[in-house]
């Protein structure tokens, strides 16, 4: 929910997305920064982060359980946190992303609000199987190398201030609005008028709003029968994978670089002087 005052449809929409764009930035920083510490808290107070040794952890790790809870929802797009107003724009920027006559999003528009749905119905599993599988369920004291216990102040400290912000940013985003957003989207687009940015949870039945109980209320089904289809992944060929080409992308990267290298790393003082 947001407004912009910017002339020409297609510029509008270019606005709105660098808008959403900047603005789920900084909700990412916050919820995926609290996560990745809580992480490796989990890790430094339990001395594994083996999520199938974890488990029943809510009650000896309790403020860790809460930011991770609030940080959680928020990943998943949940409200009233700051990920359910990021990923709002978002999907409003994929639904309208058929508007741009540009590089044919006219007629692959329509395929985009599919992309971000699926995206975010997997987020959705994701997040709620983080929380689930290191705070609840059964507690496991003897596959865990240390005796579990909450982190001391300075280990929560750096996660509660991400996880306050992850909850003021959700309650009053337009802290945001006209002191970060706006000046960082003048500066990515200087060509385009000062945006007048305003951001609120409610913004009507819109297709946003669909898509996004859509994802919930799948993600809520998937969650829930994760037993049942998660072996899928069991029987994938490895070459079905993005990870399997991601690594074999590093390893050609690395392979070429290596030569570039060693096509100037001679050993000779007459080709580095050359």
């Amino acid at each position: 929910a947001f407004r912009y005052h910017y002339a020409g449809e297609e510029s509008q929409l270019f606005l709105a997305s660098i808008i959403a764009a900047v603005f789920h930035l900084i909700n990412h920083a916050t919820f995926k920064g609290a996560l990745f510490m809580i992480t490796g808290t989990i890790d430094h107070e339990v001395g594994t982060r083996d999520i199938k040794k974890l488990g029943g952890l809510m009650t000896i790790m309790p403020i860790s359980c809460t930011f991770t809870i609030i940080t959680a929802l928020s990943m998943a797009g949940v409200p009233p946190f700051n990920g359910f107003l990021s990923k709002e724009m978002f999907l409003t920027a994929m639904f309208d992303s058929h508007q741009a006559d540009i590089f044919g999003l006219s007629t692959l528009g329509y395929l985009l609000p599919i992309v971000a749905i699926v995206g975010s119905i997997f987020t959705f599993v994701y997040s709620f199987k983080y929380v689930h599988e290191i705070f609840f369920g059964d507690y496991k004291p003897e596959a865990l190398p240390k005796k579990p216990h909450e982190a001391p102040l300075l280990m929560l400290l750096p996660t509660g201030i991400l996880t306050f912000l992850v909850v003021l940013f959700g309650l009053f985003p337009n802290i945001l609005s006209n002191s970060i957003i706006a000046p960082a989207v003048r500066a990515i687009a200087p060509f385009a008028d000062a945006p007048d940015v305003h951001i609120s949870h409610w913004h009507g039945i819109t297709p946003a709003l669909i898509g996004t109980l859509i994802v919930f209320i799948i993600g809520f089904i998937l969650f829930k029968s994760v037993e049942k289809w998660f072996n899928i992944y069991s029987i994938q060929p490895e070459y079905l994978t993005f990870n399997y080409y991601y690594d074999r992308g590093i390893q050609l990267s690395s392979y070429i670089s290596n030569k570039i290298t060693q096509s100037y790393m001679t050993g000779f003082i007459r080709s580095y002087l050359m």
